[in-house]
Parts: structure tokens; C-alpha cells; sequence
């Protein structure tokens, strides 16, 4: 369902490119599909402060446009990607100390949940695997960005929680 935006909360407008047009296509020919949902994980070592892991992504997606985006396209004559002023992602978390779950099925539980290119930009999944080993899922779809740009955003993103006492 379409989330209403503030006039407010729009920085720009812009066409889609081609590419991403022909990705807004599948998407929309499609609604069970999960094609083009990309999903990246790596480990990350310490003491994981999620509150400050939630300052790092923050502090990303403010520098980042391309990570402020939505998508629009009912109603209108051309789709087009919405530029917002302001924009967060929820870091969810799991203790898998605590939990029965494994990093698997939480992979594969993201994977089958379609990303909602019409209010969510990325999806950010923290789990703690055992004590100072943790487990960053990060999922978003292909019409956010390509892997040349995800590189740079993760890149952004280290040193963020590297500032922030992450490692």
C-alpha cells in the first residue's frame, strides 16, 4: 500500500532510466515475484551497539540521495523515483543467543518478504550470532541501486561505524 508523502519531505523528482523502468515493469507484472530483491550479508566483530549501528545507517542514508528513494508510479503518466528530504530505516535485530532461529531462515524469511519499492528503500537486519560475532543482513531491490553503487554505500557505511566505535 502507498504511503502518502509530505509535500515537505520531497527534495526532487526524477524520471526513471530506462533500466529502471524495465525493473518497475517485472516488478508491477508481478506482485509475488521477488525478482531483482538483493540480498548481502557479512560479520562483523565486538560489541555491537544497535542504537549506534542505527546512527551509522542514518548518518548514510542522509548523505546518500539514492538511499532516500521511492518509487511512484499509479496514477500518474511516467513512473518516477522520489527524492526525500528525510528518510530511516528500522536496523532490526536478533539475538540468536536467545532465539531459535538460525541466519538462514532469517535469510530466507527476508528473501520471501517482498520489498516494497513504494515506502522502503533498504531493508537492515543485525544478528547476534554469539558473544562479539554478529551477522549483517542487508537487503534491498535492484532498482535502488546497482553492485558499483552498493560497494560505495557499504564503503560509507564502515566508516560511519567505524567513527562510531563499530568494527
Amino acid at each position: 500500500m502507498q504511503t502518502k508523502i509530505d509535500r515537505n519531505n520531497i527534495e526532487d523528482i526524477i524520471p526513471l532510466t530506462p533500466m529502471q523502468e524495465g525493473m518497475l515493469f517485472h516488478y508491477t507484472m508481478n506482485p509475488d515475484s521477488t525478482e531483482y530483491h538483493e540480498q548481502i550479508s557479512f560479520g562483523l566483530t565486538g560489541d555491537i551497539d544497535v542504537d549506534l549501528l542505527q546512527k551509522a545507517w542514518d548518518f548514510v542514508i542522509r548523505k546518500n540521495e539514492m538511499l532516500r528513494s521511492d518509487y511512484r508510479w499509479k496514477d500518474i503518466d511516467k513512473p518516477v523515483q522520489l527524492i526525500l528530504t528525510k528518510h530511516s530505516v528500522c536496523v532490526s535485530y536478533h539475538d540468536l543467543t536467545r532465539e531459535k532461529s538460525s541466519i538462514d531462515e532469517i535469510k530466507q524469511a527476508d528473501l520471501k518478504s517482498r520489498i516494497d519499492i513504494e515506502n522502503e528503500t533498504l531493508r537492515i537486519t543485525l544478528c547476534k550470532c554469539s558473544e562479539n560475532n554478529y551477522t549483517m543482513i542487508i537487503s534491498n531491490h535492484h532498482i535502488l541501486f546497482d553492485g558499483w553503487s552498493s560497494g560505495i554505500m557499504f564503503q560509507n557505511c564502515l566508516k560511519s561505524m567505524d567513527f562510531l566505535g563499530i568494527k
